[in-house]
């Protein structure tokens, strides 16, 4: 026979783990104990699944079996039931309306619980429990035992709980005793108009503001402004001042407007208001015409005269160009018939041509004549000139970076807008506007951390000359590692004014005793770039002593276009703080060295420090997979290891579902 029963995971001796019932649930309701048919001799059932956390209550359904090995004791069989989802009841005693309960929800609460399920309440005026319904899907991926709504949930439904409607168990959790719960209103939990303004906000996108017509500062003020309007409107201020419904606020709106001949004397009306008031009083429109005219006419007297001083000029200077258009209508005929002229001369030399080709081919016929000597001395003149090629492209150089140009230089006043403007100028170059402003605070993490990166795919050149110029306003210079080691060519981009170096052909060994010289440039920074993420897999893994990998492909989804967008803008990298502490998902799967943490280490502690508390711990996460961590495994070969972690993470809400797809989608065209 099957039975039902609300369970929780414990920790049993030598520290296997079991169920304990908690409560039984019959015809679909949780009972406030145990059922009378049900066996009454096993409060404890065997665990399978020894992988669920420690505490999680959830419902299993279990059957009783007989014992091979010890016929006088039963054996149980759980299986979890995924269908009955138990709901919690938690009362937050510091809140007495549900919208403290929802205020609540959206700053966070620390609630040690181990239910997907949840009804927030706190007691109203007749002392009934009242509450709004989360699922697990409503919280924002975080620290176990804090729970915070996602900013993306506008609503909740509303659920008024009836004494008889929850039971007790484990000594003090209240649970909803059915599985379903009938919803008959919602409440917001966040201010429509704010929703309304993210909305607008978030399609005010850098290309949405360039194709109007606007620059990047004024639709960076624009966007500033947008997010500084009030959220309420006369009708909200109305109805808490006067202590009324919103339906009596419209109506003292309507009733003001009707008499606003009698009182109006403030000018300080919403425009929707003064509109209704001119509909209703067109005498006053009329009247304010005439007055705000001649006052207009006396303000402006001075500026009227000029206006018309600079008419008498204007029709001057037209008459003045009519007879200059005349002059050069006489001009372009005299031009006409030189022009003529030079075609005539034109078709002269091509009759010259003619017979100039024809005396080529005589000597052609003549040379064939003698063609051994001819071949042999064309022989000898196309090896003098290949082997003077292979000398010349087997050799290394520099080349210094360029200056921006004054009208593409903007300097920025904060940190903020050093990485606005690096966002839109790695946009511009390809990088998919999902991940730009993201790899702008790594950029500035690997740089403040002197931790050289190797650029690894499409688009690695220009995103290293969109970093150079957003800091310096000038392209990165480029050295290329080719032939043998050259001090003099070393030395040469040393003293270079490019303050960033981007390095080609890395991986040349002839070079490799530049590599630790890279590391004491206080004033230089190096960004190694290479077209292929497969070449990684060739080269000796203490490479990461000396740079980072970071492989464009991920994120790269157009052709740069080469327009960087420049500044003098080093100085602002200095307000960035540290924040220490936390290591991302698989960070112990990485093979490095102590060295190779610790500098790896510091680089991602900046990046959490710039990060900031605004963007959620789930796009971190993501990030820091996507730019780092996963770089490093495919550097390492240990890709085969990676898929069951991977799923895993995403179950544990370490890793999005987006960056999931994304990275099963690279892993497997690689494969491919």
């Amino acid at each position: 026979m099957a039975y039902t029963s609300l369970c929780k995971v414990v920790i049993r001796i030598a520290g296997h783990k079991g169920l304990n019932r908690l409560a039984d649930v019959v015809d679909g309701r949780i009972l406030s104990g145990y059922a009378e048919d049900f066996p009454t001799d096993h409060r404890k059932i065997y665990l399978v699944d020894q992988s669920l956390p420690e505490g999680m209550v959830a419902v299993w359904d279990w059957t009783v079996q007989p014992n091979d090995r010890n016929p006088e004791k039963p054996y149980f069989e759980a299986k979890r039931n995924t269908y009955d989802i138990p709901i919690e009841i938690v009362v937050l005693e510091n809140c007495h309306t549900i919208e403290e309960v929802s205020a609540q929800l959206r700053k966070g609460v620390h609630h040690s619980s181990m239910f997907e399920k949840h009804l927030w309440c706190c007691y109203d005026r007749k002392r009934e429990l009242e509450g709004l319904y989360c699922c697990s899907t409503d919280y924002e991926a975080g620290d176990c035992g804090f729970w915070k709504l996602k900013s993306t949930v506008y609503r909740l439904p509303v659920v008024l709980i009836g004494r008889e409607e929850f039971v007790t168990v484990d000594g003090e959790q209240k649970v909803w005793n059915s599985f379903d719960i009938a919803v008959k209103k919602y409440a917001p939990v966040r201010n429509i108009m704010a929703v309304v303004q993210d909305i607008f906000t978030s399609r005010l996108t850098r290309k949405t503001m360039k194709a109007a017509g606007f620059s990047r500062s004024t639709a960076q003020k624009f966007n500033e402004l947008i997010k500084k309007l009030p959220n309420q409107d006369i009708y909200e201020e109305i109805e808490r001042s006067c202590g009324c419904e919103i339906e009596e606020a419209k109506a003292l709106v309507e009733r003001f407007i009707e008499q606003a001949d009698k009182f109006l004397c403030d000018e300080d009306i919403e425009s929707c208001v003064l509109e209704k008031i001119v509909e209703k009083h067109p005498h006053f429109l009329n009247g304010y015409k005439e007055e705000i005219s001649a006052q207009w006419k006396k303000e402006n007297e001075k500026q009227i005269l000029a206006a018309e001083d600079e008419l008498k000029n204007i029709e001057t200077l037209k008459c003045k160009l009519a007879e200059e258009n005349i002059l050069l209508e006489k001009q372009c005929d005299e031009e006409h018939r030189k022009l003529q002229a030079l075609l005539d001369d034109l078709e002269e030399k091509k009759k010259m041509a003619v017979d100039v080709d024809v005396r080529v081919r005589q000597k052609i016929e003549a040379a064939r004549e003698n063609a051994a000597n001819f071949i042999a001395e064309m022989a000898f003149v196309e090896a003098r000139s290949m082997m003077k090629e292979r000398g010349g492209n087997n050799t290394a150089v520099y080349r210094s970076g360029a200056a921006l140009l004054p009208e593409d230089v903007e300097d920025g006043e904060s940190f903020d807008e050093l990485l606005d403007m690096l966002h839109w100028s790695l946009e511009d170059n390809g990088v998919s506007g999902k991940y730009a402003a993201s790899l702008a605070k790594y950029l500035c993490a690997a740089y403040i951390n002197k931790m050289p990166l190797l650029l690894a795919g499409a688009g690695a050149r220009e995103i290293a000359n969109a970093f150079s110029a957003a800091l310096f306003g000038r392209t990165a210079g480029n050295m290329v590692w080719l032939g043998d080691y050259s001090e003099e060519i070393f030395l040469e981009a040393m003293k270079s004014s490019d303050s960033i170096i981007v390095i080609d052909q890395i991986f040349n060994p002839q070079w490799n005793m530049a590599l630790p010289k890279l590391m004491v440039q206080s004033d230089k920074y190096f960004m190694a770039v290479t077209a292929y993420t497969d070449d990684l897999l060739l080269e000796p893994k203490g490479f990461v002593h000396y740079c980072l990998p970071l492989f464009t492909d991920l994120f790269m989804q157009g052709i740069p276009q080469q327009i960087y967008q420049g500044g003098n803008n080093v100085s602002l990298l200095s307000f960035v703080k540290e924040d220490g502490g936390r290591r991302p998902s698989l960070w112990k799967e990485l093979s490095l060295s102590e060295l190779a943490r610790t500098r790896i280490g510091q680089v991602l502690d900046t990046f959490r420090g710039i990060f900031g508390e605004e963007e959620s711990e789930q796009k971190l996460q993501d990030s820091e997979m996507l730019f780092c961590i996963l770089p490093l495994l495919m550097w390492q070969d240990r890709i085969e290891s990676l898929d069951d972690k991977l799923v895993q993470l995403r179950d544990e809400q370490c890793l999005s579902r987006e960056a999931f797809s994304l990275i099963r989608s690279y892993l497997g065209e690689r494969e491919g």
